[in-house]
């Protein structure tokens, strides 16, 4: 035996993370959806009108929504480019961003 696994093993493990990585590119297009809504919503309510306060406030959601959909865009290459195995089973996936399930 040479220590590497199985030809079924192998196919198996390549299926797992394949589908791992199909779950994890559709959750950004998830967020960055969201992003980009969240940005036109911020543009929408920023007609003329109320206090400058308020036109202020709706300014920088809208920038700092337009922002995170472009951080959003520049990893769409390399969301996930590796991975670490714990010694009790564990597995953390190593990516550009940090991107969660909710």
């Amino acid at each position: 035996m040479n220590g590497l696994p199985a030809e079924p093993a192998l196919a198996d493990a390549l299926r797992t993370e394949q589908a791992h990585l199909t779950r994890l590119y559709a959750r950004l297009d998830t967020v960055r959806d969201q992003a980009r809504r969240a940005a036109d919503d911020a543009h929408d309510t920023a007609a003329p009108g109320g206090t400058h306060q308020a036109r202020l406030e709706r300014e920088v959601r809208a920038r700092e929504a337009a922002r995170h959909a472009s951080r959003l865009d520049a990893v769409e290459r390399g969301l996930c480019f590796g991975r670490l195995d714990g010694r009790d089973g564990t597995t953390h996936y190593i990516g550009r961003i940090g991107l969660t399930d909710e």
